[in-house]
């Protein structure tokens, strides 16, 4: 993370925008891991053997920064084991070859949306815009505990958002 940090502020000029760290528990699980829990559910295998960190059982954390350049703003993220320091520790992370926002592979995208937009509104007409694109792995995980896609999909508004800073 720190030399992941460097690279984009030092080297390509970027400006720190917002820094959060040891981040963990359900409503963060839920936010980044819900849509990979299902699925693991499908195949009944335990989340763990498909590379899926546990931000809920407290032996991983999840480390943001957020680098600014001009008008957009990428997330820089990372999970770790609970027991190594925030920004220089080891990624948690099982072979490659499985899936979880720890690995580069899975794409996550983080929005800032503006008080006056309707996020529930948002989150609703880009799933569905993505869908009619063919792009169906396109979701937006929920910070409550769901089993299953239907679920996610019927989770209430207030479920919507995980609210960082």
């Amino acid at each position: 993370m720190d030399r992941a940090f460097e690279a984009y502020t030092q080297v390509l000029g970027g400006n720190e925008v917002m820094r959060d760290g040891d981040l963990h528990g359900l409503p963060i699980h839920n936010t980044l891991i819900t849509d990979q829990d299902i699925v693991a559910r499908e195949l009944k295998v335990d989340p763990r053997s498909i590379g899926l960190p546990d931000l809920t059982g407290g032996t991983q954390r999840l480390d943001l920064r957020f680098v600014q350049f001009d008008i957009f703003v990428i997330e820089l993220f990372q999970h770790r084991k609970a027991d190594q320091p925030m920004g220089r520790g080891n990624s948690w992370a099982e072979p490659r070859d499985h899936m979880s926002p720890a690995y580069p592979r899975p794409m996550h995208i983080c929005y800032y949306i503006h008080d006056d937009v309707n996020f529930s509104t948002f989150i609703n007409d880009l799933e569905a815009l993505c869908a009619r694109g063919g792009m169906t792995l396109v979701k937006a995980n929920r910070v409550v505990s769901v089993q299953t896609e239907d679920q996610r999909k019927a989770a209430p508004p207030s479920a919507d958002a995980n609210k960082i800073a």
